[in-house]
């Protein structure tokens, strides 16, 4: 099958760090969905898918609701004739008829926040009319494969197309193969510690049909149906090899007693007669085989072509859209050229204007030069005043000095006077005490001599 890359698009979906469940954590998860990617984006051996057309759900943050609200408008902005979906994760059956898949933030309380991949793919059939190749590797993925309500399985080998249309892809439909079987939806071999896998067992052994090819299946291209038959018989050997390995490293066994490990695949919904083949029935991938290099060259060619065309007119758009910036650009250098050039007008209106100013200001220029001239030769001779001024300024600063000695001389005598001045006054007071002293002896001595002649007299008069 040649796929028009500009009308096919991948979905990835899953994670490989579990938020609420770190003991889930798987290198392996991220590393399939990784070689996946790769195989799809690549010209020559995948289906030379463009960038723009993948939407890469594996290991985003956002809740559930998110997620498939980013999907559907992936979905609505390319209108996708094939729609290949990968899931890496793990699952379970829940209530036995239903898978359930962990997303990054699924919580085990909590079965909102896990995606259930029949409800996923009917609203994927809801917004899209493409045919859907959905790989499903993750635990319990095979009850996918029992009858539902929702998504009725259609009849095996269910065809009503002649020998000649056995290519004729059908308008519309769903394939899917899962990584365990109806059977026995049990676990699947996805373990970090084995140095020969980078990927669970399924999308190793898938990943390694898909990128070499094989020459025992048809070279016009890798149907469904040709992916489980190789895959149930390659994945023994596959168990056998790594069982080897492992009893080398002495490390846990690989067991599948209950062929938990063999895949399944199932076609949906039934179609009617003029909708063409299953799905399942039509070559989805090249087979890169040594063996069929004539038609694998034809594909290769045919997805180069398809690479190149795609790429020019990725190239074309964005060379339309630099077209477009560079119009808004030039649009904008126009509006502001024009704006700039009304400035620019402006301004040699306002030139003119000043220039006139000029002329006017030159003439009061000049008769301010010659004021200052006038005021420079002033400004000399009250230089030649100052200077005279200096000059009495010194006379009068050494007179001022000469002044100043006699005054402290003057200063100094008066300070000599007024020490003589207070030793005679302290002299004087000492001779004041001394004449106060001595009048009243005089008193004293009056006093008594009265007193004697009185004693005198009265004794006469006796």
């Amino acid at each position: 099958m040649f796929f028009d890359p500009s009308t096919t698009g991948l979905v990835v979906l899953g994670a490989s760090q579990f938020n609420f469940c770190p003991d889930h954590d798987r290198v392996v998860f991220r590393l399939a969905q990784e070689s996946v990617i790769k195989y799809f984006r690549d010209p020559r051996l995948g289906l030379g898918l463009r960038e723009k057309t993948i939407f890469n759900g594996f290991d985003r943050d956002e809740e559930k609701g998110h997620l498939l609200f980013d999907l559907i408008r992936f979905m609505g902005q390319f209108p996708f004739a094939d729609l290949f979906v990968y899931v890496c994760s793990h699952g379970f059956a829940y209530r036995q008829n239903f898978l359930k898949i962990f997303l990054k933030n699924s919580r085990n309380d909590d079965m909102d926040s896990f995606l259930d991949f029949e409800e996923f793919i009917a609203k994927i059939m809801d917004e899209s009319k493409a045919r859907v190749y959905c790989i499903v590797d993750c635990c319990g993925s095979g009850v996918i494969h029992k009858n539902s309500t929702r998504l009725k399985i259609s009849p095996p080998h269910a065809s009503y197309l002649t020998s000649e249309n056995q290519l004729a892809l059908p308008k519309t439909g769903i394939t899917i193969i899962t990584s365990n079987n109806m059977r026995r939806p049990g676990t699947v071999v996805a373990r970090d510690d084995h140095p020969s896998m980078n990927a669970p067992l399924f999308s190793h052994v898938l990943l390694e049909l898909l990128q070499n090819g094989t020459s025992n299946l048809p070279g016009e291209g890798l149907r469904f149906e040709d992916l489980h038959r190789h895959i149930c018989e390659r994945i023994p050997t596959v168990i056998c090899e790594l069982n080897k390995e492992l009893e080398d490293a002495d490390r846990p066994l690989i067991s599948d007693v209950h062929d938990t490990y063999l895949s399944e695949y199932s076609d949906r919904p039934v179609f009617d007669g003029e909708s063409g083949n299953l799905l399942s029935t039509i070559g989805a991938f090249p087979n890169n085989h040594p063996n069929h290099r004539v038609l694998t060259g034809i594909s290769r060619t045919v997805r180069h072509l398809y690479s190149i065309k795609y790429l020019q007119y990725d190239r074309i758009e964005e060379l339309e859209g630099r077209l477009e910036k560079q119009e808004a650009i030039n649009s904008k250098l126009e509006a502001d050229n024009k704006a700039l050039r009304e400035e620019l007008d402006q301004q040699y209106a306002k030139f003119a204007q000043l220039k006139g100013d000029d002329e006017v200001l030159r003439n009061e220029c000049e008769a301010k030069d010659a004021t200052i001239s006038r005021m420079t030769m002033e400004y000399e001779a009250m230089g030649q005043k100052c200077k005279l001024l200096d000059d009495n300024i010194l006379r009068l600063a050494d007179e001022n000095i000469r002044l100043g000695s006699e005054c402290e001389e003057r200063a100094r005598a008066l300070s000599e006077s007024e020490a003589r001045v207070r030793t005679i006054s302290r002299k004087n007071a000492t001779l004041e005490r001394f004449a106060r002293r001595v009048r009243r002896g005089m008193v004293y001595i009056i006093v008594g001599l009265a007193i004697a002649v009185v004693c005198y007299l009265v004794y006469l008069v006796r």
